[in-house]
C-alpha cells in the first residue's frame, strides 16, 4: 500500500476484518477492481467524432462542449451600445 492509511479509517476496518494483513488484503482488492475497470481513455483521450455537430471530423471533447454550450441556459450578457 503506498503512503500511510488514515488511521481512523484503517482501524475499523481492522476491526471489520479481523486483522491488519485482511484490512490491507481488502485495500488491495480495492485497489485492482479499479485498476482493471480504469482502461476506458477517459473523456480527455483524443478520439475522434464524426456526427453532425462540425461538418469536419472533430474530437469527442470538442464536440461535447459545443453541444454543452447550445444547450447552456445562461444568458448570456448584452453590453449597451453608447451612441
Amino acid at each position: 500500500m503506498s503512503g500511510k492509511p488514515n488511521d481512523k479509517v484503517f482501524k475499523t476496518m481492522v476491526k471489520k476484518h479481523g486483522s491488519e494483513e485482511a484490512a490491507r488484503a481488502w485495500y488491495r482488492e480495492l485497489g485492482a477492481k479499479g485498476g482493471r475497470n480504469g482502461h476506458t481513455g477517459g473523456f480527455y483521450t483524443r478520439e475522434e467524432c464524426n456526427c453532425s455537430t462540425f461538418r469536419f471530423t472533430h474530437t469527442k471533447p470538442m464536440c461535447a462542449g459545443a453541444k454543452g454550450g447550445a444547450i447552456s441556459r445562461r444568458v448570456s450578457k448584452k453590453v449597451p451600445q453608447n451612441a
